[in-house]
């Protein structure tokens, strides 16, 4: 019986996420949250662009380690943590510690443009 309840809060808890992302509120989101989705696209945009002027990653080697069917796994490289001594790639991750600065600033930034150029704005 244990195994049949865990397994069936599982599919409701699944069907829940499910219907909270297929239930997304896009006029909510436009007005309220639209500035946040293009700040937090343009700091990840400038994150990979920095990764890979300053070598951390190469293209080319991500390329080659995918395939049409898997995921895209980045290995980042590593340094060494002097306090620890232990080898650590938090240096290069998407952190607010090491992003936020720069996020907030992008949306300051779309914030102030309004509500009219965030309606305009198209990801693509």
């Amino acid at each position: 019986m244990g195994i049949g309840r865990v397994s069936r809060n599982k599919r409701i808890r699944a069907q829940h996420e499910l219907k909270c992302y297929t239930t997304l509120k896009t006029k909510d989101l436009a007005s309220k949250g639209m500035a946040g989705v293009i700040a937090f696209c343009a700091t990840a945009l400038e994150r990979a662009i920095t990764l890979i002027s300053e070598g951390n990653i190469k293209v080319e080697n991500i390329l080659a380690s995918t395939s049409l069917c898997s995921k895209l796994n980045i290995k980042l490289s590593k340094v060494l943590n002097k306090a620890t001594g232990k080898e650590t790639s938090t240096p290069y991750l998407f952190s607010h510690d090491l992003w936020g600065k720069e996020n907030t600033g992008y949306m300051k930034s779309i914030k102030k443009k309004g509500l009219d150029f965030i309606g305009t704005t198209r990801l693509r």
